[in-house]
């Protein structure tokens, strides 16, 4: 937050007892730089035989601080007191952010589970257009075929009635393997640019 503060609630399970570390960082990438952390004791006594328990376990960390000899002669009220300030005086020897470690399988796991979705719905729109563009390819063709077999017979019929000799046969067979050249070659259009595609997909990097 602007105000750089971070309010937090924490609940913890009844079982737990002792040291418990909060480490906070504004920035994970460099979290030695702004990384702030709270050295906290777990216990269900009461506050002052509490604290007497956290200065005896933090008499067995390495180090020593002037303050635990103060708080341990200190009176019940004073050594609560002092030692919240001695939690506050112990560093932590390293520092690290265990829940981004702990959930970084999970999350890869995720994102590849994504990647691989979308890398399938790519393929399945690809092939979708595949099919049709040859369908409206096909539909076309016959189409095309029916118009210009009725557009032959028309100018045919048309010679025939005024006395031409018109073979109307040879001018539909040439005229069904003209469009058929023509329907061959979209067609190995299509197929040519969708392997294109289909090459540009399957050596594309899903990063």
């Amino acid at each position: 937050p602007e105000q750089g503060v971070l309010s937090f609630e924490v609940v913890l399970s009844d079982s737990i007892r002792g040291f418990v570390r909060i480490e906070a960082s504004r920035n994970l990438a460099a979290a030695e730089g702004n990384a702030s952390d709270v050295l906290l004791w777990v216990s269900p006594l009461a506050a002052p035989e509490a604290a007497s328990e956290a200065l005896a376990a933090l008499a067995g960390l390495p180090g020593g601080d002037p303050v635990l000899e103060l708080a341990r002669a200190a009176p019940a009220g004073a050594r609560v007191k002092l030692a919240v300030l001695a939690l506050s005086r112990f560093a932590p020897p390293g520092r690290g952010a265990p829940l981004i470690a702990s959930s970084l399988d999970t999350r890869r796991e995720i994102v590849g589970g994504q990647k691989a979705s979308l890398r399938a719905q790519v393929h399945v729109l690809f092939v979708l257009t595949v099919v049709l563009g040859i369908s409206t390819l096909v539909v076309w063709a016959l189409r095309t075929q029916r118009r210009m077999r009725r557009d032959m017979r028309s100018v045919a019929d048309e010679g025939l009635a005024a006395g031409e000799d018109i073979d109307a046969q040879g001018v539909e067979r040439a005229a069904r393997f003209g469009h058929t050249s023509e329907l061959f070659l979209a067609l190995a259009a299509i197929l040519l640019v969708a392997y294109g595609i289909y090459a540009l997909l399957t050596s594309m990097r899903w990063e």
